[in-house]
């Protein structure tokens, strides 16, 4: 098998200067959260200042148990018990240590108390927390902050029907009954790579406006189809608010793995908001003790001969004796990446790999790089074939080894 040959990719300065990306620890944390995008129990505080508010604090505790409820020091007085819960003195200090703690927050008390407390800490709708306020005696139940990225109303809703209260959501997109783009891309594993312009289409989408979607899909001659102007691209499923067009001159949402020229030129041009579909999947093999930037360099350097983004990246796929290998570990964590681990056994089932001999004497598999990317592939699309898309074909750098393998995506 043979992956697609460089296409006409600019410079490393070119590509720094035309691409608008959010900062590192946003890009990250952006990852996770798309990577994992329902909220568990263990990620939520339940927070309270009065004996009323500790009440439904252990009623709702009851539908997520594995929450941690925090109440005021004020309460240790009135209670006999509290074997389970954290008592705090200061609200403002505790919203300091725990606000990149928890993905969600839920305040019982009134919503002018929480706005003045987590003001200092709001940041960024990607990394923020969800935050959800109750009323004492359950009746409401307000999404105030993180609505759609943070999972805050789908937790509202959630809690509502729980507890019997009003979900109060005000969201335009959700009170119109509109699309919430920035949700429906985390739904499909879509990368959002420029957020100041889906707020623009955001907007417009609320106002009843339909916006125009090129898709580069997975077909044959796909590197022609998307430097050349016209392209067939209609068997797509969107929803309403987005209509498909055929030619990416015409797009103002671009669904794209790559980044090439053309690209770079049309994105400069028209400004439109790209989307990055999660479907690469790296197979990587390291000798011992390799560092987390000897397998960065080689990736980064990769992508950039071979004309794909990084924000594309699903996971990573390697040998299961790999579990505990730390630079490979590093690199993971750096990047908010899943790690597929695949034994020798099945390894060596895939086909058309041509076998390494220092492969096999070391691990007794016929490589590691190739196959596990694609068996890593299959793996991240539910009931799919084996992929035989390899689209960066075995790269060895020093103590690293690399494969790139595309799995298909839907919408």
């Amino acid at each position: 098998m043979t992956g697609n040959s460089p296409m006409d990719i600019e410079n490393k300065s070119q590509i720094s200067n035309r691409s608008t990306k959010p900062s590192a620890r946003a890009q990250v944390e952006d990852s996770r959260r798309s990577l994992k995008s329902q909220i568990v129990d263990s990620e939520v505080a339940i927070i309270c200042l009065t004996k009323g508010g500790l009440e439904l604090a252990i009623r709702l505790n009851t539908y997520i148990p594995m929450a941690k409820i925090y109440h005021s020091i004020t309460l240790n007085s009135q209670l006999s018990t509290l074997n389970s819960l954290n008592a705090f003195s200061s609200l403002s200090q505790l919203i300091k240590e725990i606000w990149h703690k928890y993905r969600a927050l839920i305040f019982i008390m009134a919503t002018g108390i929480v706005v003045r407390t987590i003001a200092p800490f709001i940041k960024d709708k990607r990394t923020d927390p969800a935050v959800i306020v109750l009323d004492e005696k359950g009746r409401y139940v307000i999404s105030l902050l993180s609505g759609h990225a943070g999972g805050a109303n789908e937790l509202t809703r959630r809690f509502a029907h729980y507890v019997g209260a009003e979900a109060v959501i005000t969201t335009a997109s959700d009170v119109q009954g509109r699309l919430s783009l920035d949700l429906w891309a985390m739904e499909k594993n879509l990368f959002i790579e420029n957020w100041d312009k889906l707020k623009q289409i955001s907007a417009r989408i609320v106002n009843g406006e339909r916006i125009k979607v090129y898709i580069e899909q997975n077909i044959e001659h796909r590197t022609a189809r998307l430097s050349s102007p016209k392209s067939q691209n209609t068997e797509v499923n969107l929803p309403d608010g987005l209509i498909p067009v055929d030619r990416i001159d015409k797009a103002e949402i671009l669904i794209t793995n790559r980044v090439v020229k053309s690209v770079l030129s049309f994105i400069e041009g028209k400004k439109a908001l790209i989307l990055r579909p999660r479907n690469l999947v790296l197979g990587i093999g390291c000798n011992r003790g390799t560092k987390k930037n000897q397998i960065e360099n080689t990736v980064k350097e990769a992508f950039r001969k071979y004309g794909f983004s990084m924000n594309s990246i699903k996971g990573i796929a390697t040998i299961d004796i790999k579990r505990n290998e730390p630079g490979l570990m590093r690199f993971a964590d750096a990047y908010g990446m899943e790690i597929y681990f695949f034994t020798r056994d099945e390894l060596n089932t895939v086909n058309g790999i041509e076998a390494s001999t220092a492969s096999l004497k070391a691990t007794g598999a016929i490589g590691i790089a190739e196959p596990s990317a694609l068996l890593g592939a299959k793996h991240v699309v539910s009931g799919a074939k084996l992929t035989d898309r390899l689209v960066i074909p075995k790269i060895k750098k020093e103590d690293v080894t690399l494969a790139v393998a595309e799995a298909d995506f839907s919408l």
